[in-house]
């Protein structure tokens, strides 16, 4: 479930980054590669954290007994 909110989440960052860099005076393509590439990481450790958040979760609900 958590796997297809990451292209949502990259989407949603992207569009903020571009919408802070609208007054710089880079070009469209420049903008859209910060942009693009700045929401493919913000996705990711978005997602990442996600991950060690539910593992971390499951562990107090449920911890380890030897």
């Amino acid at each position: 479930m958590t796997l297809l909110r990451s292209p949502i989440l990259a989407v949603l960052i992207a569009v903020g980054i571009w919408w802070l860099l609208r007054r710089t005076k880079l070009s469209r393509v420049a903008k859209f590669l910060i942009a693009g590439s700045g929401g493919a990481v913000g996705a990711g450790l978005l997602y990442y954290g996600l991950l060690i958040l539910s593992i971390c979760a499951f562990q107090w609900n449920d911890p380890i007994t030897w």
